[in-house]
Order: structure tokens, then sequence, then C-alpha cells
């Protein structure tokens, strides 16, 4: 979850209007934003630093030169070294049950931050994931739920983040290319890459939090965690998804909780005027200074499904893709009439140059007439938003 991004639209809310409307911050404060979740994974943590930005910059503001540490209570430290705008620990570690963890940093202007202590919370593991049809107000497609359980009931505070991965087949692929010699003349030869098939990735964006207090027992049955229309285009094909699944102590529940609630208020017309979410950092020498973020210490666990279209609807074909995309078909001949529902264009200067510029890529070619079918990149290499290599857990 990226905080800054969230923190920077809470003071105007998100705005829905029929108009444009050009967003400027007023009373901006500019405000550490601390983005640190620890786990039980034993591997290199990470800490992002960054500050607060106006709604109308949207590039972030990384804070660098950050002196960062976390602490325990038994004598051990674990430093953070700053790499790629991430603060990443110079050791693999991971929390353990009993212990206090704290969080301290100082920025290159001198201030020092110090988080409460915090401890590892229950470990809980994911029962299952699973892919359904189900409608969501009135639209048809998949609902990701998962179920879970802790029979010691005491879990109670659950945040789930997930990443989605699919498969992407362009509907205007072909083996060969087109490219233009030296005397413009047009060259038909195979592919020497891989365009057809690409994968690509995105992560949750939203918050998403829940409890079983209220419940007799500590268990999650059928939680949604993500829906996706039946015409979105990731589901077109292969599709793999990765939950995950934290469990919290109170008081970071209660600070996603309240960020989560602050997001999606409404409009700016809304009667919820929000305000400052207070964390567990604070400064040492002034504790006037509002920091955004918290210092979460948390158990994780994680399960990954995959599932093909024709899994969830199995009688229906899908053909939704990412682009809008229509074959054009070029020729040398004047005075030719296209006798398919094709856009025509008549010079063979208009495909040269398209080929030049990279605007229009091959897809067939009929010898006796001489025409040429070409597509807009997209709809035909898939290399041109995505990527060919196939993940390492694809399957």
């Amino acid at each position: 979850m990226k905080l800054k991004y969230l923190i920077a639209l809470i003071p105007l809310i998100i705005i829905s209007c029929t108009e444009p409307y050009a967003l400027e911050t007023e009373n901006f404060e500019d405000l550490l934003v601390v983005e640190a979740t620890i786990t039980d994974e034993y591997k290199k943590q990470n800490i992002k630093l960054s500050r607060t930005i106006p709604i109308e910059q949207s590039s972030p503001n990384i804070e660098h030169g950050a002196s960062v540490k976390i602490t325990t209570d038994t004598g051990l430290e674990f430093l953070f070294q700053e790499e790629n705008d991430i603060y990443i620990s110079n050791q693999e570690f991971r929390i353990e049950a009993g212990i206090n963890y704290t969080l301290h940093i100082q920025t290159v202007n001198g201030n020092s931050y110090i988080s409460t202590n915090e401890k590892m919370p229950t470990t809980v593991e994911i029962e299952s994931v699973n892919a359904i049809q189900k409608a969501e107000n009135s639209i048809s497609g998949v609902e990701i739920n998962i179920n879970s359980n802790d029979p010691t009931n005491t879990a109670k505070f659950y945040r789930y983040e997930f990443e989605e991965t699919y498969k992407i087949i362009p509907p205007y692929w072909s083996p060969n290319k087109l490219e233009i010699g030296p005397n413009e003349e047009l060259i038909v030869s195979p592919r020497t890459t891989e365009t057809q098939i690409c994968y690509s990735s995105d992560y949750s964006k939203t918050i998403n939090v829940t409890t079983t207090e209220n419940q007799t027992e500590d268990r999650l049955y059928n939680y949604k965690v993500h829906f996706l229309p039946k015409d979105d285009p990731k589901i077109t094909n292969r599709y793999s998804i990765l939950v995950k699944q934290y469990i919290q102590n109170v008081g970071a529940y209660n600070f996603y909780k309240t960020l989560k609630n602050l997001s999606s208020t409404g409009s700016l017309l809304s009667q919820v005027q929000p305000g400052f979410i207070e964390g567990n950092i604070k400064n040492t020498n002034n504790s006037d200074e509002k920091i955004v973020g918290y210092f979460d210490v948390t158990t994780v666990s994680k399960k990954r499904i995959f599932f093909n279209f024709n899994d969830i609807f199995p009688l229906e074909l899908s053909s939704d893709y990412f682009h809008e995309c229509n074959a054009i078909l070029y020729t040398t001949a004047t005075d030719y009439l296209s006798p398919f529902d094709v856009t025509h264009f008549g010079a063979r200067l208009d495909l040269i140059n398209g080929v030049l510029s990279n605007q229009i890529i091959y897809y067939t070619h009929d010898s006796f007439s001489g025409d040429y079918t070409m597509v807009y990149p997209e709809c035909g290499d898939c290399t041109t938003f995505s990527s060919n290599i196939e993940p390492d857990f694809w399957q």
C-alpha cells in the first residue's frame, strides 16, 4: 500500500465531478511518511521513507540519506541501507515471538524518530484461496475469496494484499514481420523474438482489513479479497493471484482501517472532513510533529492459485483485450476497393512510413493481390506494453 499517495489525497478526498477541476493543495504540510512492515519471513526486510506531496504533484518525494535501524529488547540491532529509493536491511532476519521490536530513524536534517515497542502477533495460515463466478452490483465476474481459521482465537485482526499476474496474447499476432529494405523494398521475414505471449503483474491498490473480534470463532469464511468483472482482459487467458494475509495488532488494524475510511469518503462535498491519522512513530525531540505511517510488526501467510477463463465461464469465450484493435489493409493499387470490413489505405508510401515510424506492424500478406494487412503494435506484439519473460512460478 502506497501511503504517500493516499495521504496526498486525504486533504481533498476523491473528487467526482462532471466538469474538469484544477486541483490545488491549500495549507500543505510537508510530513515524513513511513512505510514499515516487517514480518516473520526470513528475508531482507525493507522500509520506505518519503515526504507528503501536494495533490497536484504525481511523482513521489523520497526521503534520502536517512539512518534507519531496528532494535530489540534482547540487544539485537538490524541496520538498513538505502538502495534504489528503498531502505533494505543489511542482513536477512525475521521477527520472533516474545521479542519487542523498535524502529529508529534519523534524517539528514538531524531529526530523530522512534516507534513504540511492537511484538509479533499470532501466526495463522490461509486455508484456501478460491475463484468463483459471482455477480457484484449486477456485474458478472470472478470473486477471489479466502478461508482462514485461528483455533487459538487470538489473531482477530487481518489485512490482505495481493499480486496478480496474467497471460497476454495479442489478437493479431504473426510469426513474421515486415521490414523496409534500403531501396524501399518490402521484406517479410520470421520474427526472432517472442512477441506472442507475455506476462504482466499488478498489485493491490486498496486497503483491505477485517476483524473477527465480535465473532465466537476466529474464522473467516469466503472472505472477499478481490473482484474482476468478466470483461476484464486480465482474465481473458490464464490468470494467477498471490494472496497475502497479515495478522496485525489492534493498533495497526485501527490505523489501516481509519486510513481506508478516509480514502473512500466520497467527494469534496462530503460531510466527513478527514484529519490527521496518528501512528506509532514520534519525533524524539518534538512530540507535536506529525508523522504519517505505522511501524507494523506482523506475521504473513501466502497462497497462490491459477485459473483459465473457461474454468470460471465454461460455456463462454472471452475476446476482451487491453487495446482496441482493427486490421488495416494497405495496397499499392490506387483504384483498389477493399471487399473487407477494414480500414483501407491506397498508398504504398503510407505503408512504408508507418512501418519505419513503428506506428503499424505486419499481420498478413496476400502475394496475389499485393495487399498487406497491418495492425497497431500493441495488437500484434505484446512486448510493446508487457514482458515476454515467463515468471518462475508460472504453471
